[in-house]
């Protein structure tokens, strides 16, 4: 697996956890999420969270059941979703803006 896609993997599992975060209504059952690892790569996701976990951006506690782990995102890995969401918002948004300037010179390809 390349390293781009162990990135990817990481960067999930932070969104995700992220998107499961706002579904909690009570206080108490924040540091009670189970979750069932699934996917064709296992050994890959059980290494992220490990990293994760190891950057202080998870917590994980492993539970009676197979593949099932009580993980929560903390502060770390909040902070760090967020600043990915607002780089990739921006990055976005940049893209997809019409044009502010016009090049007003005469050695401008005609597809710029």
């Amino acid at each position: 697996m390349l390293q781009i896609e162990r990135d990817l993997i990481r960067i999930q599992i932070l969104f995700e956890l992220y998107e499961y975060l706002f579904c909690i209504c009570n206080y108490k059952d924040i540091t009670r999420q189970e979750y069932k690892i699934v996917g064709a790569n296992k050994c890959e996701i059980i290494a992220a969270l490990y990293y994760l976990s190891d950057r202080g951006f998870i917590t994980i506690r492993s539970t009676n059941k197979d593949d099932v782990l009580i993980i929560f995102i903390r502060a770390r890995g909040i902070d760090e979703i967020e600043l990915k969401i607002k780089k990739a918002t921006t990055v976005a948004l940049t893209c997809n803006l019409s044009k502010l300037l016009t090049p007003n010179f005469d050695d401008v390809p005609n597809n710029c």
